[in-house]
């Protein structure tokens, strides 16, 4: 294109807007504490402009905001926590284990399966036609299906990081205050989860594993394969959900796959498998 000089483009598009009646009051904006953004497309001899209304990505729940080396999306780990829940229903009590924790975003995930993101700002709350209703309380009251956070049911997670282990603290302790949760059964354990056994898991509970291991070019995955046979050896761990490469061949003996999802993350080949014993 020979619309390559940014400066005049954006006079252009201002000056254009102006003659159309387009106009934002920015004193309102700022008394907000909001800056919507106002995209512009040029394409051939066509201009799209689109407004922004969410603000942060969608993925983006609000409670990470402390990440480790490669951290995974916040809707990658909800599709592995719905895969999860095609096995069990029944999920109020279930104990949650991730060997391989990084900032906590799958047990993250699983603790607000239910509850929708009523409490995340977005931009289009702001916009004067916003339809009331989304700012009222009562708009959270209707939602009859949500259950209620279980506070109770364990979370465990392993990482030998100490770093990672602490943006992981942090990250639930914003999501407390996001989620209005006084305390919550969580362990954070800065070991090697190679030594996962059923004396890290409270009796009579059934668990899962729900984990996104090192894996590609930016970190290692030496040393996975003996925490993920460590889970196998879990009497209390009844299945595994993991994000794994498509060369991985892990040599289970009590886990059989039962569902396996292929995509595609960042030019990596992987599958979304599940397990059970």
């Amino acid at each position: 294109s020979r619309l390559n000089h940014e400066k005049n483009l954006l006079e252009a598009t201002s000056s254009a807007l102006k003659k159309i009646g387009f106009s934002i009051d920015l004193s309102k904006i700022e008394a907000a504490n909001v800056r919507p953004t106002l995209f512009i497309r040029i394409v051939k001899d066509s201009v799209i402009l689109s407004l922004d209304t969410s603000g942060e990505h969608l993925h983006k729940r609000g409670y990470a905001t402390h990440r480790g080396e490669a951290p995974l999306r916040e809707n990658l780990a909800a599709l592995m926590v719905r895969e999860l829940l095609k096995h069990e229903p029944s999920d109020t009590e279930i104990g949650l284990v991730d060997p391989f924790v990084g900032s906590g975003t799958l047990l993250a995930e699983w603790l607000i399966r239910r509850t929708p993101l009523f409490e995340r700002h977005f931009t289009g709350l702001h916009f004067k036609k916003t339809p009331k209703i989304f700012k009222s309380e009562t708009w959270k009251k209707n939602y009859r299906w949500i259950k209620p956070i279980s506070t109770s049911a364990p979370l465990i997670g392993f990482d030998t990081d100490a770093k990672t282990l602490q943006a992981a603290e942090n990250n639930f302790g914003t999501l407390k205050k996001i989620f209005n949760i006084n305390s919550l059964n969580l362990k954070m354990l800065n070991e090697d989860s190679k030594n996962l056994s059923d004396s890290y898991l409270e009796p009579q509970r059934t668990y899962w594993a729900l984990t996104n291991p090192p894996y590609g070019e930016r970190l290692s995955d030496q040393g996975v394969i003996a925490p993920l046979m460590a889970l196998e050896d879990c009497a209390l761990v009844r299945g595994l959900v993991i994000v794994e490469p498509l060369h991985w061949q892990i040599p289970f003996k009590k886990f059989k796959q039962i569902s396996s999802r292929p995509f595609s993350n960042q030019g990596l080949k992987l599958n979304l498998n599940v397990y059970t014993k």
